[in-house]
């Protein structure tokens, strides 16, 4: 496994810049249909993460995810990446 480089710009999944004009949690609660704003995908895997609210001090997502089936919930950024790490 090639360890971990966070000067890396390939592991910043959400740079600042872009999670500070995410929206926050709840924000599209109302919204009839809401944008996706980040797409996640393993690149020799089935699964899909479609990031429409995001919690930086939380690294908390909420989206669509297509997985074994098609289901609207929270995911942890963190641990996308700790998934990422396992297929470099």
């Amino acid at each position: 496994m090639i360890p971990r480089d966070p000067s890396n710009p390939a592991y910043d999944f959400i740079p600042d810049e872009v999670a500070s004009s995410l929206p926050t949690l709840y924000a599209c609660e109302k919204v009839d249909d809401p944008i996706a704003q980040l797409k996640f995908f393993i690149p020799d895997g089935s699964w899909t993460w479609y990031l429409l609210e995001f919690d930086p001090e939380q690294r908390l997502a909420f989206g669509l995810v297509i997985g074994h089936e098609r289901e609207l919930g929270y995911f942890s950024l963190q641990e996308l990446e700790e998934q990422g790490d396992s297929f470099i």
